[in-house]
């Protein structure tokens, strides 16, 4: 009698909205109630969804289709141990009609960093004269970099990343870190980032000394002066 589009499992990202939408219908009777309980007894436990998702019903009581709404940022009422790690909630559902017929099913909702959503695009290097100084302003730049990329979204396609992210980089070496805004991070090796200027350029180049300015990789346009700007091509990350 009944169906429905839940499915065994969800996956859901701290540190922005997230919407889950759950459809029943019964070919014969209106829907009448739907529970949702933490171990399938049916008991009535409305406020135990994943904490920091509100939810609303739809239908119930007024037609022969119900729909289940839970929205909002996963966690954010809670302290997470780990903001690394994900964490899984288990919840049943118990679908009741107006003759009293019930269904039960349940779903597993993975609540996941914020990090594990998004894979930083491919980035141009940037060329610098010693990895373990980089200077404030190729640090400024990288940073701007970074944050303009791009991501591949592990929910599929691409997008941006998001604006509250921070960007630190190590001037020793170069590792660059991203805080998502769930406390989550991911690191970009520093040979993604950064290529050493080699004596040999410089020759090719007629100078005697390592010029001052570095040339960002997508700058097209030559530099007034003693040299003109190299091209480099940046590596995938991953």
């Amino acid at each position: 009698m009944f169906s429905s589009d839940q499915p065994y499992q969800v996956v859901l990202y701290r540190g922005e909205v997230n919407t889950v939408r759950f459809t029943y219908t019964n070919q014969m009777y209106l829907m009448k109630d739907i529970r949702i309980a933490l171990d399938g007894s049916g008991k009535s436990l409305t406020a135990q969804t994943v904490p920091g998702m509100g939810h609303v019903y739809e239908g119930f009581q007024t037609s022969a289709r119900g729909i289940f709404t839970m929205s909002g940022v996963p966690e954010s009422t809670i302290p997470v141990a780990n903001p690394n790690a994900q964490t899984k909630y288990t919840r049943y559902f118990k679908v009741i009609d107006d003759m009293h017929n019930t269904m039960y099913k349940g779903t597993v909702f993975l609540v996941q960093p914020q990090a594990w959503k998004y894979t930083v695009k491919s980035i141009d290097q940037l060329v610098v004269d010693d990895l373990n100084h980089i200077g404030a302003d190729d640090i400024e730049r990288m940073t701007t970099l970074i944050k303009t990329a791009g991501a591949l979204l592990t929910t599929g396609g691409s997008g941006s990343l998001p604006d509250n992210i921070k960007v630190s980089i190590n001037p020793r070496g170069g590792q660059a870190m991203i805080i998502y805004g769930d406390g989550s991070t991911d690191i970009i090796p520093p040979a993604v980032l950064w290529k050493k200027r080699l004596e040999k350029d410089n020759a090719e180049e007629g100078l005697t000394t390592s010029p001052k300015i570095v040339h960002d990789v997508r700058d097209s346009e030559q530099e007034e002066g003693d040299h003109d700007d190299e091209e480099q091509t940046g590596e995938p990350i991953f």
